[in-house]
């Protein structure tokens, strides 16, 4: 796949006490007098217009309507550890119209995946935002299932309108309504999430986060049930062999998506274990390969007990001798 360039840029910087940065096309024309934090600045400056940038791009990829005028306050830090310097960034983030932003996450249900939002970056949240957290996590839905409109429900207390909050029944009668590009299915209860009630479930940080944890401590709880049930007995632990071949995929488990471009790899060779297996290698190993020659200090591999493809991976970095690799 050859890579097209969007847009291209030629500076002439000269350092030094009277330091400055120069476009080819004329429109940059800045001093840089060193010591000074302008280099910070002006990768500040451009970092934030890439960002915006592709905002705009995955919008109108999309088809979705920003607001006008976004903004970005950008922080550029030069940090120093023994003799090697690092760049920390933070980009604060402010479309008009959006009071707060959510903490999303996409939640494993018996049919497929649902998202959930707020889990946490909020602690409580007035009608306004559950609608703005509604309209969030349907376009969220969109672009990564591809739903024209979504189907979008408040967790609530018991699905009866006069039930929960002021302001979780605000929300209810404004998202039931206003004509918006979603299904609203009104509310729905905890246990209505793992059942797919709804692609899109709108709840505040605070019950969010709350229910975030308890499923995945009811996860464990049933992992550690299930292991000590396999343990119990002859007949069990030879019910765990049996079993051995009946699994979860990591997406399943941790519903995140595969990268499209990782996806587009190993589709060909989706009938073919053999082949599917040495081109995850393949990309696995590329990851690796650049995660560690941009910098990274160390990886860290999670894996299944009887699998040999992290050792293999292990053996194909550098990292270790044949002799170490299992038999």
């Amino acid at each position: 796949m050859t890579a097209k360039t969007v847009f291209s840029g030629t500076t002439h910087n000269v350092s030094g006490a009277n330091g400055y940065a120069r476009s080819a096309d004329g429109f940059l024309d800045i001093q840089m007098p060193e010591p000074h934090p302008a280099a910070e600045n002006l990768f500040g400056a451009a970092w934030s217009a890439c960002f915006m940038g592709a905002i705009g791009l995955a919008a109108a990829q999309k088809k979705v309507a920003l607001p006008e005028a976004p903004s970005v306050d950008t922080t550029i830090d030069l940090l120093m550890e023994g003799s090697e310097f690092f760049l920390r960034a933070k980009l604060d983030v402010t479309i008009p119209g959006v009071d707060r932003p959510a903490i999303a996450v996409q939640w494993p249900t018996v049919e497929s995946e649902c998202i959930v939002l707020d889990v946490g970056a909020n602690v409580g949240a007035d009608a306004r935002q559950l609608v703005e957290f509604a309209l969030m996590g349907a376009a969220m839905a969109r672009a990564l299932f591809g739903m024209e409109r979504p189907t979008v429900g408040l967790l609530n207390i018991g699905v009866e309108e006069v039930k929960g909050l002021d302001e979780i029944k605000a929300a209810y009668a404004a998202l039931k309504d206003t004509p918006l590009p979603i299904e609203f299915r009104g509310f729905v209860e905890g246990d209505d999430i793992g059942h797919g009630a709804a692609d899109v479930v709108v709840t505040d940080g605070f019950t969010g986060n709350i229910a975030l944890k308890t499923a995945e401590g009811t996860a464990k709880q049933i992992g550690e049930y299930f292991r000590a049930a396999m343990r119990r007995s002859l007949l069990a632990r030879l019910g765990a062999v049996l079993a051995q071949g009946v699994h979860l995929t990591w997406p399943e488990l941790s519903g995140a998506p595969v990268p499209r471009g990782v996806l587009q790899r190993l589709e060909p060779f989706a009938d073919d274990p053999v082949a599917f297996r040495a081109a995850g290698l393949d990309v696995t190993g590329e990851l690796c390969a650049r995660l560690l020659t941009e910098g990274v200090r160390g990886l860290h591999f999670y894996t299944l007990n009887r699998s040999t493809a992290t050792a293999e991976l292990v053996h194909r970095l550098g990292l270790t001798s044949p002799a170490v690799l299992p038999g």
